[in-house]
């Protein structure tokens, strides 16, 4: 089979070990009163327990070589620490280390008896910043979690699958479960794995009786607000429940938050399925645009949903292959749908599809924006002709009228200047016609004044 997987395995810090320098042993974390962190804040995390999660096994041996490989790089390269960084919320940046795995053994869950990999952390404290960590740490282990994160091949034998030449990746500082796949698998007090491990989102119904919106409508990212005018913390489960059956993933029902819900391709004002949002989803789904961010485990249970409204609008959807990197456990059947990445007449596609689009958008925003500056050019004309028939219009007058206005005041003032030119002309004529003196010489020719 050998598909490359990644989990994460997420315990919550409350239920680690903590160093006592006092004891100079490790002690449950409830237990430590005064904790000395200037040396640094040191966790013991049970970070990977044998047991069948989910019907993959994570065999004790596996577990074991994966620890000794871990031990035999740090040997090799004369490390201080294992090349199993502390980090924060699963960066790879390196300004988000927070300290190092100094210490990965093979040994047993003391309270569970089973065969775990296990690992000591310590937190870095030469800058207020890694202080200031270790310190959050320390004051929430309630809500603070370990996510260690393993890298394997699924294999299968005799016996099933199992997860084969396993590596430990980083152990990561998160608020919560990083990947939504991963929950509490180990507290020292022994939990029962094998039921904890992978915790799968939820793919809603459709609302019901729900229509086909005409395929040409147009489509937005709905809001709460489209919703409903309450707030989410507001509304009942029902209410929740129905406002999710617009989308195509939640990670439970109902959500604890709107924002949970993704690949949303239902109307909200009638719950009418539109084509140009069931193709965003898909697309989402697929990787475009920094895809989604949901279990892989999920990924095909979604894409069914989604190709059964592509074929509803007679289209016929992509092609169902997700990358590698995604681990996909099918809660469907037994089978792995993950059998590799994405064709590369897939890629094309979608890459041809998208600079289309983007193409599209870019010719109409270059029409509308031309639109604009002809219009401007147009006004600024109107307004130069109006200034050369008139110059002292007022100018701050001008810039207040639009295109109609402008035209309608242009024509007035060339019929006022008309009508002025010929009433001042009428004028004149007028004068001369009453002057009696060109009047008589006109007529009887020239006129000697004051002669007798």
């Amino acid at each position: 089979m050998s598909d490359e997987v990644t989990v994460d395995f997420t315990v919550r810090v409350a239920d680690c070990l903590g160093f006592c320098a006092e004891k100079g042993d490790f002690v449950p974390v409830v237990d430590l009163k005064n904790e000395d962190t200037s040396r640094g804040l040191k966790r013991r995390i049970i970070a990977v327990t044998e047991g069948t999660h989910n019907g993959i096994q994570f065999r004790a041996n596996e577990i074991e070589a994966m620890v000794r490989r871990a031990i035999e790089v740090k040997e090799q390269e004369n490390r201080k620490y294992f090349k199993v960084p502390l980090v924060l919320d699963h960066s790879d940046s390196f300004l988000d280390k927070v300290g190092a795995t100094y210490n990965l053994e093979f040994g047993k869950d003391p309270e569970k008896g089973l065969q775990a990999a296990i690992a000591d952390v310590e937190f870095w404290n030469t800058t207020p910043m890694l202080r200031e960590v270790a310190e959050r740490v320390k004051l929430d282990p309630e809500n603070t979690f370990f996510s260690v994160r393993v890298r394997g091949r699924i294999e299968q034998d005799a016996e099933g699958e199992y997860l084969a030449d396993m590596t430990l990746v980083h152990i990561a500082v998160v608020n919560e479960p990083a990947d939504p796949n991963a929950r509490l698998i180990s507290n020292s007090r022994g939990a029962d794995i094998s039921r904890e491990i992978f915790d799968f989102g939820v793919v809603p119904s459709n609302p019901p009786n729900y229509r086909k919106a005409s395929e040409d409508t147009p489509w937005e990212k709905p809001r709460l607000e489209d919703f409903t005018s309450k707030r989410w913390d507001e509304l009942s489960d029902a209410e929740k429940r129905r406002i999710a059956q617009h989308f195509a993933w939640a990670p439970k029902m109902p959500p604890n938050a709107f924002t949970d819900l993704k690949l949303p391709h239902h109307r909200p004002s009638d719950g009418a399925v539109v084509w140009n949002g069931v193709r965003a989803a898909m697309a989402a789904l697929m990787g475009a645009r920094g895809g989604v961010d949901i279990p892989a485990a999920d990924k095909r249970k979604v894409y069914n949903h989604l190709a059964a409204h592509y074929r509803e609008f007679e289209k016929e959807p992509p092609e169902a292959n997700f990358a590698k990197s995604d681990f996909a456990l099918n809660t469907e059947g037994s089978e792995l749908n993950n059998k590799g990445g994405l064709s590369m007449e897939e890629i094309e596609k979608i890459k041809t599809d998208l600079k289309k689009e983007y193409e599209q958008k870019l010719e109409e925003v270059k029409q509308e924006f031309a639109a604009k500056i002809k219009k401007i050019e147009e006004l600024t004309e109107l307004r130069a002709e109006i200034i050369a028939i008139y110059p002292e219009v007022d100018r701050d007058f001008l810039k207040s009228l639009n295109r109609e206005q402008l035209e309608k005041y242009k024509a007035d003032l060339k019929k006022r200047m008309v009508e002025t030119q010929s009433t001042e002309k009428s004028r004149d004529n007028a004068a001369k016609a009453e002057d009696p003196f060109e009047l008589a010489e006109k007529y009887f020719g020239p006129v000697e004044v004051g002669v007798s």
